[in-house]
């Protein structure tokens, strides 16, 4: 059985991925971890995570930020992160995006010399810090599984392996 790690860090992300994880669920070679954060655990963003749960999603572990700005709360994640794949032994990460608590997971896998399997890789969102922490994600990552062919070509021209991109169109 092999474990397999998937993180979300808001109902935006877990709604394109939650057919992905119920089937990784279902299969008897897979174990999923599934591990949330970010706006599922906020009382202000409505406790997304009672979601999951009445979709008989189990999560195996939450971590809650606890800081108040984006480099102490990514400091904090991946100390966070990394005490979790230690404890679970991911095969590999699956993650969506470019949130920065996703980011710091990300950097967290990384380091740990874990592979990451990275969602809609290749986007651009103008005007934001997203494309930074997307294209952070994606050179972190080892499989790349992007929704458009621009995308495609953008993920190549940052330097990815032609054999590890799979535009696999959006799971939404």
């Amino acid at each position: 059985m092999q474990n397999i790690c998937v993180i979300s860090s808001s109902r935006a992300d877990y709604g394109i991925m939650s057919n992905l994880i119920r089937k990784i669920q279902k299969n008897n070679f897979l174990k999923l971890n599934l591990i949330i954060t970010g706006s599922h655990l906020s009382k202000k963003y409505g406790f997304t995570s009672e979601e999951i749960i009445k979709d008989n999603i189990k999560i195996t572990d939450k971590i809650t930020l606890s800081k108040t700005d984006y480099s102490k709360n990514i400091s904090y994640l991946i100390k966070k992160f990394s005490k979790v794949y230690k404890k679970i032994k991911p095969k590999i990460i699956i993650l969506l995006g470019d949130r920065y608590e996703i980011f710091a997971a990300a950097l967290s896998a990384y380091l740990n010399k874990i592979p990451i399997g990275h969602l809609h890789g290749g986007e651009v969102t103008i005007g934001s810090m997203d494309d930074g922490l997307r294209h952070s994600i994606t050179k972190f990552s080892y499989l790349h599984f992007v929704a458009t062919s621009n995308a495609y070509r953008r993920v190549l021209q940052l330097g990815e392996n032609k054999n590890n991109v799979f535009n696999v169109g959006s799971l939404s």
